[in-house]
């Protein structure tokens, strides 16, 4: 017997948390980082710097699902495994790969402790 089951699927949130990671990390690095803390006056007129201002926020607070997406799947992923020291293996490696990436994107060292949270802002 079949059954019919509705709603969406693990590997749908992946995705969708996963673009809208990429959203929330555009707002902030290539935006606000990048393009609107580097420009000079002379580069961006107000009517642009306006359009930027508003991507920017646009895209950030699309981005914030990703948080709460990310931390349901791993708890859907810690509830479901077969080998929970393979499953918490795995995540630190990804978490070894993936913090000094972070840090020297955010504040252009390998290490430092000041980025190692969340922000909400």
């Amino acid at each position: 017997m079949k059954t019919n089951r509705y709603g969406i699927s693990g590997s749908t949130l992946k995705i969708i948390a996963a673009i809208s990671m990429v959203l929330d990390h555009v707002s902030r690095i290539v935006l606000t980082n990048g393009i609107m803390t580097h420009a000079s006056y002379s580069q961006i007129s107000d009517e642009q710097w306006a359009i930027l201002s508003e991507a920017s926020d646009v895209l950030h607070v699309l981005g914030r699902i990703a948080f709460p997406l990310f931390c349901f799947l791993i708890v859907e992923g810690f509830l479901h495994t077969h080998d929970l020291k393979k499953y918490l293996r795995n995540m630190l490696v990804f978490a070894i790969i993936a913090e000094p990436i972070y840090d020297f994107v955010q504040t252009g060292q390998l290490f430092d402790l000041r980025q190692q949270n969340v922000r909400l802002c």
